[in-house]
């Protein structure tokens, strides 16, 4: 569980200052934690598949391969332990914030 509470933390420390600082108050539960692990890796599955699509460098398509799996494979470990913590997932502002600038970026890239 620590080294979920570590990855939010970090996801959460990089974030904007705008976003930071409407966080910044909130205290966050371990199913909240547990919700952005989850959005955070969904978000980079999709960076990758985005990457996929439009990289011509067979380096970067291959990068973007091994993103997309190693981020399905923490998403499988990610939902075993959150079962066996008896942890359900709860969405949160942090998480939404996560989801909407993914959207964002992604669906920007798809105009270019």
């Amino acid at each position: 569980m620590k080294a979920i509470i570590v990855i939010a933390l970090f996801f959460w420390i990089l974030e904007p200052k705008s976003h930071a600082q409407t966080t910044a108050s909130t205290s966050l539960s371990e199913a909240e934690v547990a919700h952005i692990v989850k959005t955070a890796n969904d978000t980079e599955i999709n960076i990758a598949k985005l990457a996929k699509r439009k990289a011509n460098n067979t380096h970067v398509k291959g990068y973007a391969d091994l993103m997309e799996a190693a981020h399905r494979v923490n998403n499988e470990e990610h939902k075993a332990v959150m079962r066996d913590a008896q942890i359900k997932p709860e969405n949160n502002s942090v998480s939404k914030i996560l989801r909407k600038d993914s959207f964002n970026k992604t669906r920007v890239s798809r105009l270019t």
